[in-house]
């Protein structure tokens, strides 16, 4: 919940006293909260209980030891296991605590520098002599915070003397322009026109004049069509002693052979030319590396997939390289074959360095919760049990249900889907509910509905029409119908109120931030409100529409996204509650990686909702347990000193 500056100001105070006190008590943080509120503070005294409970909220997050799969043959140790402190490193440190909204638990900051200490510490260097090139892999969880940890590795690669950071940031413009903010904001401090913001906008707030920090240099930006392009890039960007170059794309044929090609017209020292090489240090970083990244041939010998190719082709551009990529569904990157090896392109992006197994903090709402699994007795794995969250829209023994009806599971681009069914209806009135509660919650952030049912962009506009017209017909009943419509409106929303929220708020008592529910004429008065803010959006490939929460925060959206592969992967859906899905997938992993309600929830994981089918139901807690064996796996071989090649060749055989 955001605060005036003021009591921001305390709640900073209170976090700087408790210091190394990461997990303090209640009285502790009173304590320190009390003494404050004097003085120039005194006016915050009516807040004390409030502000209170933010700080307590902050201090019970905790994280779970990460492990690390390492191969140290031709490794040179170079960090004693803290980083050298720099001004990237710094600068972020400072805006995760104080300037992001929500800011960062502290014990999560401290988590998250231990972390990218240990990622960088596998890599070489950037003072070691050439050539080198290692590749590892950082194992996360979807939606938990991954670009934060790889933005911290690259703010400290940039202090180490990195001189190059190249992100590539899965297929799609829309993840693209997203993941370009997040770098802009947090680590080059600058937006496309040059105003200062995130970790520097302090600079700006208080006219600071920051000194021999190197400059950074980007040739991309965060519009949708701010890929890199050649003749954009004409003005001669290079890496050096000065200026550090950090460059965000998507992994597309063109696009990866324009950069390498540019690279080494501008990057390349007259020294050396016969190689072709940059000799420059530099850290690749590849977004959801399971996706498009691998080579799915499946010929070892045959001409690998444009786009890994592409890759190869780019690190072996590079003298000084290190590659790390980052999933949350590692299958794919661990059956990489491990002795690959091509004369041109050089090894296959085994992560044959590394794998380091990332721990959540204990705010994630994971696929355990979500779903739940039944555990295995057999390999030691307790079964997980799931909160409420699931609903389902068909029963387990109806195959031709109205949801099949509507949306058949193999249907063609030119399916015309009927009126919306039931539960869809039912969804979107539990989204205008949603809204209302976090309202009355006093909750400023944006809220988000997702609705993916289909792959095609056609499909998809017949849909989004339809729940347009229904969104239409529920606000001008509410603000402009008679009394017996209203009532009849008021009527439904009750009614879905006392079915789906009431009976199961209990349940979320186990979670941390688990909050009353407002009474239901509270509840009402807030519909009537905010249900014409309710805006529906297309996101694919042909849709004008798209979602720039940066851009519009100054006034909180209110979002249905209707979409289809652009929601598949990586784009962040912010405050998303209410979810409806019926696309399956053959692949376990990219089915998982479709669960953009996976993530943290602060405040309203008791209002969120999945609305799914029985077998997507169950696909998804079968996968949830083979994550947890997985990553269980992983921990005992790495407690065992084993490497990343021999827990490949482990998980390849079956048990």
């Amino acid at each position: 919940m955001p605060f005036e500056p003021t009591a921001k100001t305390v709640i900073n105070l209170v976090l700087e006293a408790l210091g190394e006190n990461l997990q303090p008590s209640r009285v502790e943080i009173e304590e320190i909260l009390v003494s404050l509120l004097t003085g120039a503070f005194s006016s915050l005294r009516p807040e004390k209980e409030n502000i209170l409970n933010v700080i307590l909220e902050r201090t019970r997050v905790w994280i779970g030891p990460e492990t690390t799969l390492k191969d140290a043959e031709g490794h040179e140790d170079w960090l004693d296991g803290e980083a050298p402190a720099g001004p990237f490193w710094e600068r972020l440190e400072d805006y995760f605590l104080t300037e992001r909204e929500p800011p960062l638990p502290p014990s999560v900051v401290k988590a998250l520098n231990r972390s990218a200490n240990k990622v960088l510490g596998q890599l070489e260097s950037p003072a070691r002599d050439p050539q080198w090139n290692r590749r590892g892999l950082v194992a996360g969880s979807i939606q938990s915070g991954k670009t934060g940890h790889y933005v911290a590795l690259a703010a400290k690669a940039l202090d180490a003397g990195y001189q190059i950071i190249i992100i590539l940031a899965g297929v799609h413009n829309s993840l693209r322009s997203q993941t370009q903010q997040r770098v802009d904001e947090q680590l080059i401090g600058k937006d496309k026109d040059g105003n200062l913001i995130g970790v520097r906008a302090k600079e700006k707030k208080l006219k600071l004049v920051v000194e021999n920090l190197p400059s950074i240099v980007t040739i991309t930006t965060a519009d949708e069509a701010g890929d890199f392009k050649l003749g954009s890039a004409q003005v001669r960007a290079t890496a050096g002693t000065g200026s550090r170059l950090v460059i965000v794309v998507k992994k597309h044929v063109t696009i990866l052979t324009n950069l390498t090609k540019w690279l080494k017209q501008t990057n390349v020292l007259p020294s050396n030319l016969e190689t072709g090489r940059v000799v420059a240090p530099t850290l690749v970083i590849d977004d959801e590396a399971d996706f498009a990244s691998i080579n799915t041939t499946r010929d070892p010998q045959a001409d690998p997939t444009k786009t890994n190719k592409l890759i190869r082709q780019l690190l072996q551009t590079l003298e000084c390289v290190g590659f790390v990529g980052y999933t949350a569904t590692p299958q794919a990157n661990i059956y990489i074959p491990v002795d690959v090896q091509g004369d041109e392109l050089g090894p296959d992006l085994f992560p044959k360095a590394f794998i380091h197994n990332l721990k959540p903090p204990s705010t994630y709402i994971g696929p355990d919760l979500v779903f739940g699994h039944p555990g295995d007795e057999s390999v030691d794995i307790e079964e997980q049990r799931a909160l409420p969250m699931y609903v389902a829209v068909d029963s387990s023994k109806d195959k031709k249900s109205e949801i099949e009806r509507w949306m058949p599971a193999k249907h063609k681009k030119t399916h015309i889907p009927g009126p919306l069914p039931g539960t869809l209806r039912e969804a979107i009135r539990l989204f205008v509910l949603v809204v209302a509660v976090r309202d009355c919650r006093g909750d400023k952030d944006h809220n988000s509905m997702l609705v993916h049912v289909t792959r095609f962009v056609a499909v998809q506009e017949l849909v989004a029409q339809k729940i347009q017209r229904a969104v239409d017909s529920i606000v001008q009943i509410i603000c402009y119908g008679g009394s017996t419509e209203r009532h009849a409106q008021e009527k439904a929303l009750k009614d879905v109120w006392d079915r789906r929220i009431v009976p199961d708020h209990a349940a979320f008592a186990r979670v941390s931030d688990y909050k009353p529910l407002p009474p239901w004429p509270k509840v009402w008065t807030s519909v009537r409100e905010t249900v014409e803010r309710i805006r529906v959006k297309q996101l694919n490939g042909t849709s004008e529409d798209a979602l720039d929460y940066k851009n519009e925060e100054r006034t909180k959206q209110v979002v249905i996204a209707v979409g289809g592969d652009k929601l598949s992967r990586g784009l962040t859906l912010e405050g998303l509650s209410v979810s409806y899905f019926l696309r399956a997938s053959r692949m376990s992993d990219t089915l998982m990686q479709m669960g953009r309600w996976f993530g943290y929830r602060p405040g309203y994981v008791d209002l969120c909702r999945v609305y799914t089918t029985h077998s997507l139901y169950k696909a998804f807690r079968e996968f949830a347990l083979a994550t947890d064996e997985l990553r269980r796996q992983l921990d005992l071989m790495a407690a065992t000193g084993k490497n990343p090649t021999e827990f490949g060749l482990r998980i390849r055989v079956p048990s």
